[in-house]
């Protein structure tokens, strides 16, 4: 019976609003059983004569800070009285018998209060009767609250049992970033004899700003994004757009300051043997020298047509098969902003002019991977990552190893709300960050664990030179 309450009180809170002024990403629930929790202090505390402990049955609910979640309305429709939020704690709109006794206590300190709302009056030998009663919450919230709680749990000293910085879906931070608030409402529900262990059920807000959890190699100070302890490579200076250059972005890393002019020579032999070796793309109709549009590329395809499902043993060696991008000018585009563009198998993409110009490499869409794929693009002009309106200006990129042998790596050429990236960038000049203050949600740039453990042909050695000491 007990379980079944449980189960109606989860319903109930699926119903919380979403941060609305924040417009976050939409927020995911996780339902968790735990181990019964700590022994807890009473809701309300003495001397206040209207504090008594908790006899009987009862309902214990505590909920994450206020600045986020602060209650509005509490009805009982079997009764049909109702109670308002006001000054910290419910009142009764104005009906004499009252049933049911409602006690609010306010915890926690400064940005990191939250409200704890426990339920009495339930009959002595029944369990308390959940779908009896509706709980509301005020809404909109503002961008400026969320923010208050983001840096009020940032500092190491503030704890709150019903809200944590993680990383998506509510997962502890390491090795992930903290980029989402975990909302955590604790729910604990007491019969005459019986008492169910605690059910938590969980939200998160994402939270603006950049989040790079990985090994760095580039000049500069680590300043104006997070980083955690596996991920981006750069050749040169990182710049957030609108003109901040983070400088002496090595300061402490164990690896020394990459000298480009000391590992170009090999660089471009490297680049050389692909152009030699690679097969040039000849996909009709979704090939034309300046554009790639078809919406799926096999990295292991057995024909020079990268669309076709097929592939041999031939094509498919442990290292992958290398390609060859012939482009008409100094301009190439994967996709044409329409859809999405999947990669599968395991291949290295060598892109070069018919003049053996340097080639800027523009990715038009959102890029997917297949489980297991390895993928890799050499250019030596600048790579730019495009996010689209009609995806909320999130930018995507699911896999892949990306370098610009004498250029730089733009990942907000335009607009960029947020972004979820895995993958290795190196360049030799700049790699472009977004602005913080222009994202409403986190940029996050996680390594491609599978490419690093795999390099395809020709990044083995690539990424073995960019990552050494030199």
């Amino acid at each position: 019976m007990i379980k079944q309450i449980v189960s109606a009180l989860i319903m109930i809170f699926m119903l919380i609003p979403t941060v609305q002024a924040y417009s976050p990403p939409p927020a995911s629930i996780q339902y968790h059983k735990l181990p019964p929790p700590p022994p807890h202090p009473d809701p309300c505390n003495p001397p206040d004569p209207r504090c008594q402990p908790l006899f009987g049955p009862y309902i214990k609910i505590q909920l994450p800070p206020r600045l986020i979640m602060t209650p509005d309305k509490l009805l009982f429709p079997s009764s049909g009285t109702k109670y308002s939020f006001v000054g910290d704690k419910f009142e009764p709109d104005g009906q004499q018998y009252l049933r049911h006794r409602v006690v609010t206590s306010l915890e926690g300190n400064g940005d990191g209060r939250y409200y704890v709302v426990s339920i009495l009056g339930f009959d002595r030998d029944e369990p308390p009767k959940l779908k009896d009663f509706r709980i509301t919450f005020k809404e909109p919230i503002s961008k400026q609250d969320v923010e208050k709680v983001e840096i009020y749990l940032k500092n190491p000293v503030n704890f709150v049992p019903t809200a944590q910085l993680t990383g998506a879906r509510c997962v502890p931070d390491f090795p992930n970033p903290k980029s989402h608030i975990c909302l955590d409402t604790i729910i604990v529900v007491k019969g005459r004899t019986t008492r169910l262990d605690r059910t938590d059920v969980r939200q998160t807000i994402g939270v603006k700003g950049t989040f790079v959890p990985g090994n760095v190699a580039a000049p500069g100070i680590i300043s104006g994004f997070s980083l955690g302890t596996q991920s981006l490579a750069v050749g040169g200076t990182v710049e957030v757009n609108g003109g901040t250059k983070l400088q002496q972005y090595l300061n402490t890393q164990t690896q020394t300051v990459i000298s480009w002019s000391t590992i170009s020579g090999t660089l471009d032999e490297i680049f050389a043997k692909g152009v030699s070796l690679g097969t040039s793309v000849d996909s009709q109709g979704s090939f034309n020298g300046r554009q790639y549009t078809a919406y799926n590329w096999n990295l292991n395809a057995s024909s020079p047509d990268p669309v076709v499902g097929s592939s041999t043993s031939f094509s498919s060696p442990p290292e992958g098969k290398i390609w060859k991008i012939v482009a008409t000018g100094s301009n190439f585009d994967i996709g044409n902003g329409s859809g999405t563009t999947m990669f599968d198998g395991a291949g290295t993409v060598v892109v070069t002019g018919d003049q053996n110009q340097k080639v800027n490499l523009t990715f038009k869409q959102p890029l997917d991977c297949r489980t297991g794929t390895r993928l890799a693009f050499i250019t030596e002009g600048d790579i730019k990552f495009e996010a689209r309106p009609n995806d909320d200006y999130k930018l995507k990129v699911s896999c892949g190893s990306y370098t610009s042998l004498k250029g730089s790596i733009n990942l907000s050429p335009s607009r960029v709300d947020g972004g979820d990236l895995k993958g290795i960038f190196v360049a030799k000049n700049n790699i472009v960050l977004p602005k913080p203050d222009d994202l409403s949600g986190p940029f996050i740039i996680n390594r491609d664990n599978t490419f690093a453990s795999h390099p395809t042909a020709l990044l083995r050695e690539l990424l073995k030179l960019v990552f050494s000491p030199s």
